[in-house]
């Protein structure tokens, strides 16, 4: 049945393959779909157990499970060099316009993971209230779409570090433009 619950998963998944795709060989938006359908995320939004996520770890432990289907299912689809950081920035996305967009209050919402990406990490390393540990971090960081699993992690510690899970993840987007900084 086509209601509004399936246009916007059709639309959240085209703006997720969007910005995720972007120079990935055999990154198609059916492939980056694929990654989006069998990760898990869908149902779990659907789901009540979406209403009441409010830990952290437990976000970051669903996020792995994720990200590791998606790329699971891109590789299989044909993008052999999909990697964590494109699965993430994928599921960011998706949670974004499926969630954020729609609640930007609820507990997910505020936990989820923002999308990252170069345009983020130089505004933020431009910023010189944050720790130079950090900013180190966000500058030698290797580009977002070749993150393993661990470096995605650190940046996302690193955020959490600076308070800027705080009070809600998503709001760590006033450092990102869509024309990047500098």
């Amino acid at each position: 049945m086509y209601d509004m619950s399936e246009h916007r998963h059709r639309f959240a998944v085209w703006t997720a393959a969007r910005a995720a795709q972007r120079g990935l060989l055999g990154g198609s938006n059916a492939v980056m779909q694929g990654g989006v359908e069998r990760s898990g995320i869908r149902e779990f939004i659907s789901s009540d157990a979406s209403a009441s996520m409010n830990s952290a770890d437990e976000f970051d432990l669903l996020h792995r499970t994720w990200c590791r289907r998606a790329i699971e299912a891109m590789q299989v689809g044909g993008a052999p060099e999909a990697t964590y950081g494109r699965a993430a920035k994928l599921i960011a996305i998706y949670i974004k316009t499926m969630v954020v967009m729609q609640d930007p209050d609820s507990d997910l919402s505020r936990i989820a993971h923002p999308p990252v990406d170069g345009f983020l990490l130089d505004g933020l390393r431009s910023d010189s209230r944050f720790s130079s540990s950090s900013r180190r971090l966000w500058r030698s960081a290797k580009r977002w779409t070749r993150f393993d699993e661990t470096t995605y992690f650190e940046v996302i510690e690193s955020f959490r570090a600076e308070g800027l899970d705080r009070p809600a993840f998503w709001a760590i987007e006033r450092y990102w433009t869509p024309t990047g900084h500098g």
